[in-house]
């Protein structure tokens, strides 16, 4: 059972992306969902000050990263830290990205989000847990390099 005051969470959902080849049905209505799932009163009731959401055109490749180290941040030694990614991932050769609004598929390094960006913002956090849930194309990519990428963060109960 989480403990509502000691959960930070970050909700991505983009179904409508700049390229509109890109675009999902479901994608942010699912992150909207969570989001309503995790403050409900009689479920997990986690303040809604420690529930930040970005959907859409609000999911850009700068805000995301912006957003996701500022809760990596605010996390104490006791919180658990969520984070919920739901729209596109792509993979180029060893390479997995998640695509933020403003993706470019032919430029992947520069305007997605790779495995070093999470790194970074996940690299501050004090959390004593981290969860990560990937609802996107392609997300095995991450999986097959998870071991890796967790072991370079700090130790904790989980990550």
């Amino acid at each position: 059972m989480l403990a509502s005051n000691s959960t930070r969470i970050f909700l991505v959902g983009i179904s409508q992306y700049q390229t509109p080849d890109l675009r999902l049905r479901f994608s942010a209505s699912n992150a909207c969902d969570l989001q309503q799932a995790f403050a409900f009163k009689d479920g997990c009731a986690i303040p809604i000050d420690h529930v930040t959401i970005l959907c859409d055109e609000s999911a850009t490749r700068s805000d995301i990263l912006a957003e996701l180290q500022k809760t990596a941040c605010a996390c104490d030694v006791d919180d658990v830290f969520i984070f919920y990614f739901s729209g596109h991932g792509e993979r180029e050769d060893s390479h997995f990205y998640l695509l933020p609004f403003d993706a470019e598929v032919a430029a992947l390094s520069t305007t997605a989000i790779g495995f070093q960006d999470l790194k970074f913002a996940f690299s501050s956090c004090r959390a004593r847990g981290i969860l990560l849930i990937l609802d996107c194309c392609k997300s095995a990519g991450f999986a097959e390099n998870a071991v890796a990428f967790f072991n370079t963060l700090s130790a904790s109960d989980f990550r």
